[in-house]
């Protein structure tokens, strides 16, 4: 998360498989996508609670967790409760995030 706030786009790079997708309230995004997303969306801050990880056959694991966080993208604020879904796959003896999904929680 400091990376998405400080807008690193290298660090992030670096986790993210070449065939990431992110997947969220506006659609599907690549991996380049959601990157240059962070030109005009702002992360303030974060919490993580109740996370819990599913390891799977060959190499892939999921991470669940419930994230709160504050931020905007182009000014409108965005969904500040969340479920993440991350999936993980390990390739080449290095572990990557492949896709990631957030589902907004509704009060």
């Amino acid at each position: 998360m400091t990376a998405w706030q400080n807008k690193d786009a290298a660090t992030l790079k670096q986790t993210m498989a070449p065939d990431f997708l992110f997947i969220g309230p506006q659609g599907v995004s690549t991996r380049d996508g959601w990157l240059s997303s962070l030109q005009y969306c702002s992360l303030v801050s974060a919490s993580f609670a109740d996370s819990q990880v599913r390891t799977l056959p060959s190499n892939a694991a999921v991470l669940i967790y419930k994230l709160h966080y504050v931020g905007d993208c182009g000014g409108n604020p965005i969904p500040s409760d969340t479920i993440v879904t991350a999936t993980f796959a390990r390739r080449n003896g290095r572990w990557w995030i492949v896709a990631t999904t957030f589902t907004p929680v509704t009060h």
